[in-house]
């Protein structure tokens, strides 16, 4: 059983993946810039890297 905060934690980790894919797609979709298809790109793998470490956060501390 999660604890509140821990539910929360991993809520808002689901939000943050589901917004960097989101973004990405967008991106890729209306954007021909490729500079700034490569800042959403970057963006993308800088939101799963933290989703990652707070999923990580979450589960030591339980």
């Amino acid at each position: 059983m999660r604890s509140f905060a821990g539910a929360g934690a991993h809520a808002a980790g689901q939000r943050l993946r589901s917004d960097a894919t989101q973004l990405a797609g967008d991106v890729s979709c209306h954007v021909t810039c490729t500079a700034a298809v490569a800042k959403g790109e970057t963006a993308t793998r800088a939101a799963m890297v933290l989703s990652d470490l707070l999923s990580r956060s979450v589960e030591s501390n339980r």
